[in-house]
């Protein structure tokens, strides 16, 4: 596990990519499966119940109709749903690389924090599966080794690696909070 880890940081981050992508489609899939078999489900089940309960004489052709669009709507879901996560990691990254830049004379290529963080999801992503916990141990892992890495790659130590992984979400709840404070009229800012 560990040389693919290995291989996968110093890899290409298309690589990567491909690679945390079939990570979160897996668990995906396998969390829809235990939901389902388990008669749980996700919006598109709950949506297909409630249409199907309140059309209570309907035509077994449009409940057959609702009952393939809430499979592919939880199919499709999945695959959706992890290409937007790994969106939303490229954005973060960029915004890291932001910031290096404007405090590094010469950070690591963006590549670099992009192979960091699909590598970095792909081997925490399995701690979706713990109940609640998982995702709270997903973050604090991804806050540790994504600042870890960064920090080794770029030259500076793992505190100050991970106080860059947390600095735009502080950013953007400070930006938050004093918008707020401006609205409620206790600062005016605007």
């Amino acid at each position: 596990m560990r040389s693919l880890y290995k291989y996968l940081l110093n890899s290409k981050p298309l690589i990567s990519f491909l690679f945390c992508y079939m990570i979160i489609v897996l668990v995906g899939l396998i969390q829809k499966l235990f939901l389902f078999s388990f008669g749980q489900g996700d919006i598109f089940y709950y949506l297909f119940n409630f249409i199907k309960s309140s059309l209570s004489n309907s035509d077994a052709t449009f409940i057959k109709i609702l009952s393939y669009m809430m499979f592919l709507g939880s199919f499709y879901g999945v695959f959706i749903r992890a290409f937007l996560f790994l969106a939303l990691m490229f954005l973060y990254a960029s915004v890291l690389q932001t910031i290096l830049h404007l405090c590094l004379k010469k950070p690591a290529r963006f590549s670099k924090i992009l192979a960091i963080f699909f590598t970095v999801t792909s081997m925490l992503y399995l701690l979706f599966f713990i109940p609640v916990i998982g995702i709270f141990l997903f973050l604090l892992g991804f806050i540790y080794f994504a600042g870890k890495e960064i920090g080794k790659t770029d030259g500076f130590s793992t505190f100050k690696g991970i106080m860059l992984i947390i600095a735009p979400k502080l950013i953007f709840l400070l930006i938050i909070f004093f918008a707020a404070a401006s609205l409620l009229n206790v600062v005016s800012f605007f």
